[in-house]
């Protein structure tokens, strides 16, 4: 059997502990062949008081025998060593931290899970199953449900729209009228992802300058450039305790590594062709954030790409090295509208997504 790195990053996470863990120990994947490894990113609450006390509990329920209760907490029962970092590194610097030392002692599949998760006891096992079933597969995805309402869907897998927006498929659609035949999966939500870590050495990992947001579509479209295929482990199912943030703090960090995905990854045509559309919804995003009051958020994340430039075109020299696909075989994997279940919107619906439509499908036909 080969071996998995489970990586959770925790940030302020003591709710979460008990849930995650107790579903965590009921693996049926065999527990010598997998390690939990938990970064914690310099929480401000209780969570690692959490994470002992749980330990302790289950210590002594099951009489386990600890060698070094402060690395390894529970040899016998669930494999967990915990990784504090002296700052918070945000998503992608925290699995980072993670995803570096789990290849350095040479895990053969890297998967990165959410804190705010409960998953299935098959979870693992189904999702190395999915991996090995095919050997051009680089990635794998979970089927993830939410947490409060187990009959409706999270993420089916994630869309990506072609000016870089994107969002969770199928949300909220009741899992009984799912059908995994019509999806499409741009990319693999960086929540309940399994890599394998001889992709993840030739692509790279997470690029911490996103910090936050959309550094799982990167990572994942770079796997694709690769040339490797991603999918969805639908028998591999996590609960998610899933809230969409409205917070207008998050357009800074979404919007910027938006424009930094798109100009790292697509191809200088694909650029040049999508500009036209990209201005005017660029127009109208900006009268949107003006209405809705994240207008400064919008702007910041322009003087961040600007000041960056140099670095992302260097990242982009990078990154178009590992190509193997050009973007007239990446199209299908990109969808022309943005229909998230959990945004409702008069404007969206009748004015932004028609044109999205229309513009696509003329475009499309010349990448």
């Amino acid at each position: 059997m080969k071996k998995a790195a489970v990586i959770i990053v925790t940030y302020n996470a003591e709710k979460y502990i008990e849930p995650l863990f107790e579903s965590l120990a009921k693996q049926d994947y065999p527990k010598d062949d997998f390690r939990l490894f938990l970064v914690e990113n310099k929480s401000e609450d209780k969570t690692i008081a959490e994470i002992k006390k749980w330990v302790d509990a289950e210590i002594n329920r099951n009489g386990s025998n600890i060698s070094n209760k402060s690395n390894i907490l529970n040899k016998d029962f669930l494999d967990v060593e915990i990784i504090e970092n002296k700052k918070n590194l945000g998503f992608a610097g925290g699995y980072n931290v993670g995803m570096n030392k789990s290849l350095d002692r040479g895990f053969d599949y890297i998967v990165l899970l959410n804190q705010d998760m409960e998953v299935d006891e098959h979870w693992l096992s189904e999702m190395v199953k999915k991996v090995e079933s095919d050997k051009s597969i680089g990635a794998v995805q979970s089927l993830m449900l939410l947490t409060k309402k187990r009959d409706k869907i999270n993420s089916t897998g994630e869309r990506l729209n072609y000016l870089g927006i994107g969002y969770s498929g199928n949300y909220q659609l009741l899992i009984i009228n799912y059908q995994p035949k019509d999806n499409i999966i741009s990319y693999a939500s960086g929540a309940a992802v399994l890599f394998k870590s001889d992709v993840l050495k030739r692509v790279g990992l997470f690029d911490e300058s996103f910090f936050m947001y959309h550094e799982d579509s990167d990572l994942s479209w770079r796997v694709r450039l690769a040339g490797y295929d991603i999918v969805l482990a639908d028998k591999a199912i996590v609960y998610h305790d899933y809230k969409f943030n409205r917070n207008p703090k998050t357009f800074y960090w979404t919007e910027k590594n938006r424009l930094t995905f798109l100009l790292k990854n697509f191809e200088f045509k694909t650029l040049v062709l999508i500009f036209p559309i990209f201005a005017v919804m660029e127009c109208g995003m900006l009268l949107h954030a003006l209405v809705t009051g994240w207008f400064w958020q919008k702007i910041k994340s322009y003087g961040w790409v600007l000041r960056n430039l140099g670095n992302i075109l260097k990242s982009r020299k990078e990154v178009q090295e590992l190509r193997k696909v050009r973007d007239r075989d990446l199209k299908k994997y990109l969808v022309a509208g943005i229909e998230f279940g959990g945004l409702e919107n008069v404007l969206l619906k009748y004015v932004a997504n028609p044109v999205l439509k229309l513009y696509w499908w003329v475009v499309k036909r010349l990448i």
